[in-house]
């Protein structure tokens, strides 16, 4: 199964006449807690193309802000060589800072709380990445939360949207724009299943997001077919 993104959905031109998605956009293009994010890891790695994508995004335009547990940030265009250097790297750079800083210091933003070396086993899968989890320092202004920094082969935002497995987790902000393919779901009130890594923990997924959807007027439903269809998948492999 394989949901194709064919064009670069930016929200503004597709969707700026919904007020609801609209105000979702000011509040994901003015939420510091995102800007400081991306500039203290560009920072570190000023070369890489680099964006927050899936629930944060998502969650803060149609739940409001503070509603997401932690970020995902995507280091794009990023070999199985290169992933090693990049986490290593960034462990080295966040767990040598003084102790009694309690890991924060001005020049190094993050306190490291674990890292998984390539080939990153996500859902049983291998997927081309390595993982690191970090905590951004906290100020006055921003709350502070987990990011989960994770390399990725994907040359574009398209492509690195393409591979989750539900439409509705298609989202992503570079600190300008937002992609936003995932909003159709929210229109249609339904879960588009995209791809397929681990039948058990995708159809897991949809049945959180389902729950996590289930008030107010954004409610979100996996497809009868869907479940017929994953079931069955974990029926034959039980173990996949």
């Amino acid at each position: 199964m394989n949901g194709k993104i064919q064009n670069r959905v930016i929200l503004e031109s597709k969707y700026s006449y919904l007020p609801m998605v609209r105000d979702g956009m000011v509040r994901v293009k003015s939420y510091e807690v995102f800007h400081t994010a991306l500039k203290n890891l560009r920072d570190m790695l000023p070369s890489k193309q680099i964006v927050i994508a899936g629930g944060a995004i998502r969650d803060t335009m149609f739940l409001g802000l503070e509603s997401f547990k932690d970020l995902d940030v995507f280091v794009l265009e990023t070999d199985e060589n290169e992933a090693v250097g990049i986490i290593n790297s960034l462990s080295e750079c966040v767990s040598g800072a003084p102790p009694e800083d309690s890991f924060y210091s001005k020049s190094n933003p993050f306190k490291l709380i674990w890292s998984c070396e390539y080939p990153l086993f996500y859902w049983n899968t291998v997927i081309s990445g390595s993982q690191i989890r970090v905590q951004p320092e906290p100020n006055e202004k921003s709350k502070s939360y987990p990011m989960q920094i994770i390399t990725h082969k994907a040359k574009t935002v398209e492509e690195l949207l393409n591979d989750f497995d539900w439409k509705a987790c298609q989202f992503a902000f570079d600190g300008n724009e937002i992609w936003a393919p995932g909003v159709d779901d929210f229109l249609m009130h339904r879960l588009t299943l995209c791809n397929v890594r681990n039948p058990f923990h995708t159809l897991r997924r949809g049945f959180y997001l389902e729950n996590k959807y289930r008030k107010g007027g954004n409610a979100l439903h996996v497809q009868k077919d869907d479940i017929i269809t994953l079931s069955a998948m974990i029926m034959l492999d039980p173990e996949a």
